[in-house]
């Protein structure tokens, strides 16, 4: 190799190097941040340092998984429409690329068939997990009309996919996840008559969630069980005990999720009243 070339490829390889280094750098202050992402301000600089990060090495999955989830958790803190749907569609921009599709709107395109195949083969829960919910959230905030769209166009079954893909892989993911929020589209499916579903196999899920979050601490699988499937049975006293639970437990180690999971049990019992008439 003559000198020449061999200047060129020791530039590239410190080139290569400083970048990884930077990334790192990068990926290692928005980790610093995680813990207390609950401040608006320290979530953003996360997601920010994270994109820098990824744009520097782009095809790496697991800072789009990670972003997922960030860009979710954002997404429900947000106070404007908009700015809600911005961060979900990101969210599940990211996380379908994770999953190797050309995005959200590959997701929307792939057949049902090759959408399932393509879910049940993953083996990143993070990314079966993310993408599912911020692309029902996409979905729930953007009216009527998209919610009739999504029925029409298939999504619910791709969801579905998503969290069974999920649960087989690792039930116990982020403190029950999984079982949480497939019981909590069961609920749906229920109401409107869906792939069979029924309250009683929601409940089964939830029971599980509840069983593994309590093992992690975790406490919006409480909150959730509440609000979907104990106003739905009508069943005040569950719906009272799971979320007085939530009150008096402990912040302990999910300082963003459990402080919401408070928040949302304290309003959820000011309106029980309303829910249990």
């Amino acid at each position: 190799m003559g000198r020449a070339a061999l200047a060129v490829a020791l530039f590239l390889f410190v080139g290569a190097l400083a970048c990884a280094q930077s990334a790192a750098e990068l990926i290692s202050q928005a980790e610093d941040l995680l813990p207390t992402r609950y401040l608006p301000e320290n979530l953003k600089k996360a997601i920010d340092l994270y994109e820098q990060a990824l744009a520097l090495q782009p095809g790496r999955a697991d800072l789009m998984t990670k972003l997922a989830q960030l860009h979710y958790e954002l997404g429900i803190i947000s106070e404007d429409v908009e700015t809600e749907r911005c961060e979900f569609r990101r969210g599940a921009d990211l996380g379908f690329t994770a999953l190797g599709f050309a995005g959200l709107s590959g997701a929307k395109e792939a057949k049902a068939k090759e959408f399932a195949a393509r879910v049940s083969e993953s083996e990143n829960v993070a990314a079966l997990y993310w993408s599912a919910k911020c692309w029902g959230m996409l979905v729930d905030t953007g009216g009527l009309s998209a919610q009739l769209n999504a029925i029409f166009t298939g999504m619910p079954a791709k969801v579905r996919a998503l969290y069974l893909a999920a649960i087989k892989l690792d039930e116990t993911y982020f403190g029950g996840g999984p079982h949480e929020d497939y019981g909590a589209l069961l609920v749906n499916f229920a109401k409107f008559h869906l792939y069979g579903a029924t309250l009683e196999e929601a409940k089964a899920h939830f029971d599980r969630a509840i069983e593994i979050a309590s093992g992690a601490g975790y406490l919006i699988p409480f909150v959730t069980y509440a609000e979907q499937y104990a106003v739905r049975a009508g069943d005040r006293a569950l719906f009272e005990g799971l979320l007085r639970h939530v009150l008096q437990a402990p912040i302990g180690d999910w300082p963003f999720w459990n402080r919401i999971a408070k928040d949302k049990a304290q309003e959820l019992l000011s309106r029980a009243d309303r829910l249990f008439r």
